[in-house]
């Protein structure tokens, strides 16, 4: 190995290749991803047992109907929701279990995703924190049991899906932002832009307000991408990723055109009704409005105003004590690129 002296210090070594720099929010400590595990077992355990054996309120009736014949729901018709959780329902059935609790049972499951998910998240977030494997707990504790939150996990609907993509994509996001530290290959960044893609994809395919995160923290990457001087030709990938999961909304145009058992009824064989219903056209008039009821709005009063202010005062402590410009240990910083020669 050759070795040079300068001097004064200690030798330096050249010829070999330099340690490639990474992020130290890239590491969350040795215990990965089991803490995360048992908080997602936790709250199965919970949704499930209070998951009641019949159909609940809201949209519950359609979407056990729809999820025991795979069929199709309201606009946008939730392909994904239908055709993944067609074989789990139909799998509890088989087992002796009622449609309309294996309908809760799907939910519960996303439920757990959910908080699995986001006790993830709040450890990556707090991973330069003192006590942030504790900290990281906290999230969990105040959202898991929360009323509103299991309404949603123990009657069969969208929203315990949704959340847990949004925790999903979020820790995704944050992971690829804090890669950008290091020098990235050509192949790896194909490979992560394609990954980006796709998770974007199976959120637009599962609920279109995905939309509202996904084009942020895509933005985000790509302001990034482009300081880091990554090319644009990523675009292709990423877009490629993206088309995937969109395609389960051909399952909705085939459905029009071959009526199963349960269907929303303005669907009708005809192209024109197929895009209303993928773009939810029926349902424009409500876009931008925010009315909640009287009881919605006690319910917004009691669980969910508190939870929003404990979530951005538990965030801004852990900024504080992650230090100056750490943004709690998972913000990018540019960091000096390795020269080509000694990758």
């Amino acid at each position: 190995m050759p070795v040079s002296r300068s001097g004064k210090g200690p030798p330096l070594v050249t010829g070999t290749k330099p340690p490639t720099p990474r992020s130290p929010a890239i590491s969350v400590g040795s215990a990965g991803w089991t803490p995360s595990l048992l908080a997602g077992i936790g709250a199965l355990a919970l949704y499930l047992l209070l998951a009641p054996p019949a159909v609940g309120d809201k949209d519950a009736a359609e979407f056990t109907l729809v999820l025991a014949t795979r069929g199709v729901a309201h606009p946008t018709g939730y392909p994904l929701y239908a055709l993944l959780g067609h074989p789990f329902v139909a799998l509890l059935h088989a087992c002796g279990v009622g449609w309309a609790y294996a309908a809760n049972a799907w939910s519960a499951l996303g439920g757990a995703v959910a908080v699995a998910l986001l006790h993830r998240l709040a450890r990556r977030l707090v991973a330069d924190a003192r006590g942030g494997a504790v900290l990281a707990w906290l999230p969990v504790l105040l959202f898991g049991p929360n009323p509103i939150w299991t309404f949603e996990t123990t009657l069969a609907e969208t929203g315990s899906w949704h959340v847990a993509w949004s925790c999903g994509a979020a820790l995704l996001a944050l992971r690829l932002l804090a890669e950008l530290d290091a020098p990235v290959a050509a192949a790896s960044a194909r490979r992560d832009a394609a990954i980006w893609g796709l998770v974007c994809g199976l959120g637009l395919a599962h609920h279109a307000t995905a939309l509202l995160l996904a084009a942020p923290l895509t933005l985000a990457l790509a302001f990034a991408s482009r300081r880091r001087g990554l090319p644009a030709r990523l675009l292709v990938p990423a877009l490629a990723g993206l088309l995937l999961p969109l395609l389960s909304y051909g399952f909705v145009a085939w459905r029009a055109f071959h009526p199963g058992t349960v269907q929303w009824p303005l669907l009708a064989p005809a192209w024109g009704s197929v895009l209303d219903h993928l773009r939810a056209a029926q349902y424009g008039e409500y876009f931008g409005r925010f009315q909640p009821s009287a009881a919605q709005a006690r319910f917004l009063a009691l669980y969910v105003y508190p939870f929003l202010a404990l979530s951005a005062l538990s965030l801004a402590t852990a900024i504080r004590a992650a230090g100056p410009g750490r943004a709690a240990g998972c913000c990018w910083r540019s960091r000096p690129v390795a020269p080509s020669s000694a990758r």
